[in-house]
């Protein structure tokens, strides 16, 4: 994106960079001071389209497109009893539900199937099963891509 001859920025380009800066805005903590997450880039699904970067012990996931269900099912993350997921751009002391996966395929029943004990399902874990909030026009964080952050998880380094 550059300016026109006479200097100008045109409006389209104006404005993808303004939706750009607020995306950044609630988001930029996944993406400056991260890396690759070294264990899985990626998870491309039927239901999803997940992207993960690391910055310390904290995984991000960036979810590009919004699940059926408001389910997000991910094969990469191995969750703990310590396990913390929330969504960037959300109040801080929102915490999302989650629960172990057990099957190596997306589940959408997963969540009546797995209401016992974290502490008994985690070391036989999968992936994990993030149950995202509705969200609406008045509270919806960004629009395009939204972020997990998710921390206490058995293959991200601690610390």
């Amino acid at each position: 994106v550059g300016p026109t001859a006479d200097g100008r920025i045109d409006p389209i380009f104006q404005d993808r960079l303004l939706g750009i800066g607020s995306w950044l805005g609630v988001n930029g903590k996944s993406i400056y001071n991260t890396i690759p997450w070294g264990v899985c880039q990626n998870e491309t699904t039927s239901s999803s389209n997940t992207y993960y970067t690391q910055s310390g012990s904290t995984l991000y996931a960036l979810v590009t497109k919004w699940p059926t269900h408001n389910i997000l099912s991910l094969q990469c993350p191995q969750p703990t009893s310590d396990t913390n997921v929330q969504m960037l751009g959300l109040p801080s002391n929102q915490k999302l539900e989650w629960e172990p996966s057990h099957s190596s395929s997306s589940n959408t029943t997963a969540a009546a199937t797995t209401r016992r004990s974290r502490k008994t399902l985690v070391g036989t874990a999968k992936g994990i099963v993030i149950h995202l909030p509705p969200l609406t026009p008045n509270i919806i964080p960004c629009q395009h891509a939204w972020v997990l952050a998710i921390t206490g998880l058995g293959n991200v380094p601690q610390g």
